[in-house]
Parts: C-alpha cells; sequence; structure tokens
C-alpha cells in the first residue's frame, strides 16, 4: 500500500488510536532493546566464562608438563645412576679378578694350567661379558624410548598451550577494559548522536565494541550509515585522516541520513512516525506511514463465517 501522510487534524478518536499505536510501536521497541542488551550481557559473560575456562586449562596443562618434566629428569637421573654403579661394579670385578690372579701367580708360579680349562674359562668369561653387554644395551634402548615417548608428549604438549595463548592473545581485545573518564564521556556523547540518527531511521545504533575508541566507532558508524548520504555513500572514509575534515563528513552523513528519514519511503510498512515542526507560530505534528498502520487499531476484529457449502 502507497506511503501517506496524515495530518494532525483528525476526530479525538482516530488521534487516540493512532497514539495508542505509537505508545505499543514504542513498547516494542523498548522490549527490542532490552532483550539486545540482555542478549549482550550473556554474550560478554559467556566470552568472560570461555576465558576463565580456557585459562583454567592452560594452567593445568603447565602443570602436566611440569610434571611430565620432572619425570623425565628423574628417570635420567635414574639410569645415570644404575650406569655409573653397574660400572663400578664391574670394575671391582675386574680388580677382583686381576688380584685373585696374581694371588694364583704367587702361589703356584711354575705350575702349568691346562690348555682345556684355559679354553673353557676364556670362553665362560667372554659369554658372561657380552650377556652383560647385551643386558646393559637393552636397558639402554629401553630407557631412551622411554625418553623419546616423553618428550614427543612435551612437544606436543607445548604446542597445545601456545595455540590455546595465541587464541588467548585473539580474544583479548574483546574483553572490555574500563575506560577513563574522558573516552566514556566521548564515546557515550557519540552513541547518543549517532542513536537519533538511528531512531529517526527506525533502528537502534550499535553499541561501541569492548575497547573500541570513540574515533573507530564514529568512523564504523560513518561506513554503516553513509548509504543514506548521496554525497558521501561512494566516499572512501578509510582516506579521511584528518579529524577535522571526518568530522564535517560525519555530520554531511548525519544530516543526509535525518533527511531520508523525513521521507515517507524510510518508514517501514506497518509503522507510524511523528515528526513535529512549527509553522506560522503553531506546531503541526504529521504522522508518515502507511494508513494501515493507524486504521488497524480501530477496526477491531475481523470474523469470518461461513455461511454456505458448495458442492461440486
Amino acid at each position: 500500500m502507497a506511503n501517506t501522510t496524515t495530518r494532525a487534524l483528525m476526530g479525538a478518536s482516530s488521534k487516540t488510536a493512532l497514539s495508542s499505536a505509537l505508545i505499543r510501536a514504542d513498547a516494542d521497541e523498548g522490549e527490542e532493546r532490552k532483550e539486545e542488551k540482555r542478549e549482550d550481557a550473556d554474550a560478554g559473560k559467556q566470552l568472560e566464562t570461555f576465558i576463565a575456562d580456557m585459562t583454567k586449562c592452560m594452567d593445568s596443562m603447565s602443570k602436566r608438563m611440569d610434571a611430565m618434566e620432572e619425570e623425565s629428569k628423574a628417570r635420567k637421573d635414574a639410569r645415570k645412576d644404575a650406569e655409573e654403579s653397574e660400572a663400578k661394579e664391574e670394575k671391582a670385578e675386574e680388580k677382583k679378578a686381576d688380584k685373585k690372579k696374581d694371588a694364583e701367580e704367587v702361589d703356584e708360579p711354575h705350575k702349568p694350567e691346562p690348555v682345556v680349562a684355559d679354553k673353557k674359562k676364556d670362553a665362560e668369561t667372554e659369554e658372561k661379558a657380552e650377556a652383560k653387554e647385551e643386558a646393559k644395551s637393552d636397558r639402554r634402548k629401553d630407557a631412551e624410548k622411554e625418553e623419546a615417548h616423553a618428550d614427543a608428549d612435551m612437544v606436543a604438549l607445548k604446542a597445545e598451550i601456545a595455540d590455546l595463548k595465541t587464541r588467548l592473545t585473539e580474544l583479548s581485545p574483546l574483553v572490555q577494559r574500563p575506560r577513563d573518564d574522558d573516552q566514556a564521556t566521548r564515546i557515550a556523547d557519540a552513541w547518543t548522536k549517532a542513536d537519533g540518527v538511528y531512531s529517526a531511521l527506525g533502528k537502534k545504533a550499535p553499541n561501541p565494541l569492548p575497547n573500541e575508541d570513540p574515533d573507530a566507532y564514529q568512523r564504523r558508524v560513518a561506513r554503516d550509515l553513509k548509504s543514506y548520504s548521496p554525497r558521501y555513500k561512494d566516499a572512501n572514509l578509510h582516506a579521511v585522516a584528518d579529524s577535522v575534515i571526518f568530522s564535517a563528513t560525519l555530520d554531511g552523513i548525519y544530516a543526509d541520513a535525518l533527511e531520508f528519514a523525513r521521507s515517507p519511503a524510510a518508514v517501514p510498512a506497518g509503522h507510524l512516525v511523528a515528526r513535529t515542526h512549527t509553522a506560522g507560530g503553531h506546531t503541526i505534528t504529521e504522522y508518515a506511514g502507511t494508513s494501515g498502520a493507524w486504521m488497524k487499531p480501530m477496526s477491531g476484529t475481523v470474523t469470518q463465517a461461513v455461511t454456505e457449502i458448495l458442492d461440486r
């Protein structure tokens, strides 16, 4: 249905219905804004909870890594002690054998030993030495294998912690940090000014992002609203570095957006927008919107009834 403009020169009943429609529209919009704020608050709490959980996880993983490093160090120390102890035992046995051999040579210096006995003794000694060396090699391999597994686990754990730290670093800018008085005042003023324009368009101004400074917020708003400005809709706002020039550009975008909001084409279907201006000393209120937006509250409930059934 085409947009219409209804002057505030209607009967009392029409004004009452129109006011009721506007009140209901404002109430609905207020509830929507409250719901958006609740959703924003919930999202903020979820982000805080997520970061807290990740921090606890990182602390737990760091403790695990410390424990694994202690276990690895203990295993290496134990292996070193065992190897040193074994080397001492071998040295003591060699010394004992040499001492025994020297004693036998003193007791019977000219007594020749049987050739067969010598060969058998040498073979047994060599076999024992090989078995001992093989056992030592097996123990060393097992220890090295365990240490390799432990080192691989620690490398993987360090990679996980590094990944979590990276994610926390990426999320850190989204955590709200207190603003100083000057920034809090400037960003509140920027939001209030922007919300006046958005409200005229039937929208709500976007909230400042966590840790977003006033200048960045105004530039984000300008990029969103420039589509309503014939003068600046194709402008590259990133190229406007001078703050004075950008401020004048932002004012122009706001003015063009408000001008668009005053046109009937800007009123969404089913809504009414009240606009008040003064002419000739009289205050005139005009309502822009579709006729159904103010006629529907007065039309009452439409009841349909079946009056006849046709057989075909």
